[in-house]
C-alpha cells in the first residue's frame, strides 16, 4: 500500500526554490562568455586558446580581444554572438574555406590608433549572422571591415 505524502505549503516552496535554482544553473551553464586568448596559436578549434578551455559552441558569447588573429580552422564554427574588442592594434578573424555561424550579432569595434584595422575576412567560406554592427572611425584612418573575396555573407 502506497502512502501519499500531503503537498504542504512548505513542500511547495521547497519545490519552487529547487526549480528556480535548477533553471539558474542551466542559464549559467549555457550562457557563457568565451574569450579568445590565443595561448597556443591562432586556431578557433583549439580549446586551450579559449578562456573556458574549449572552442566556442552556439551558446557562447565570443570575445576577441585587441591584437588577435583567429583562423576558423573547422568546417563549421558556431557562437551566439561575436565581439571584436576595440584597442590600439589590428585584429583579423579569417573565415574560409569554412563556415562561421553567429546566431546573434557580429560586433566589430573601432580601433583606437591610426592606420589599424578590425577585420573579418571571408575568403572562400561562409559567414552567417543575425546582424553586423561596426564602430565609427575617430580620424578616418581606422577601419572596421568585413571583406569578401569569393565567400558568402
Amino acid at each position: 500500500m502506497n502512502k501519499k505524502i500531503p503537498f504542504s505549503p512548505k513542500n511547495k516552496i521547497t519545490r519552487i526554490f529547487l526549480f528556480v535554482m535548477l533553471c539558474g544553473s542551466f542559464t549559467t551553464l549555457f550562457a557563457q562568455t568565451n574569450t579568445y586568448t590565443g595561448a597556443t596559436g591562432g586556431n578557433w578549434s583549439v580549446g586551450t586558446n579559449w578562456s573556458l578551455g574549449l572552442s566556442p559552441i552556439m551558446a557562447h558569447d565570443v570575445v576577441i580581444p585587441d591584437n588577435k588573429v583567429v583562423v576558423i580552422d573547422v568546417t563549421s564554427a558556431f557562437c551566439n554572438t561575436l565581439n571584436i574588442n576595440t584597442g590600439s592594434n589590428s585584429n583579423d578573424v579569417k573565415v574560409g574555406p569554412n563556415t562561421l555561424t553567429i546566431a546573434g550579432t557580429l560586433t566589430i569595434n573601432s580601433p583606437t590608433a591610426a592606420n589599424k584595422n578590425k577585420i573579418v575576412s571571408v575568403t572562400s567560406g561562409t559567414l552567417n549572422c543575425g546582424a553586423i554592427v561596426m564602430g565609427n572611425s575617430a580620424t578616418g584612418t581606422e577601419d572596421c571591415r568585413v571583406t569578401i573575396t569569393s565567400g558568402i555573407l
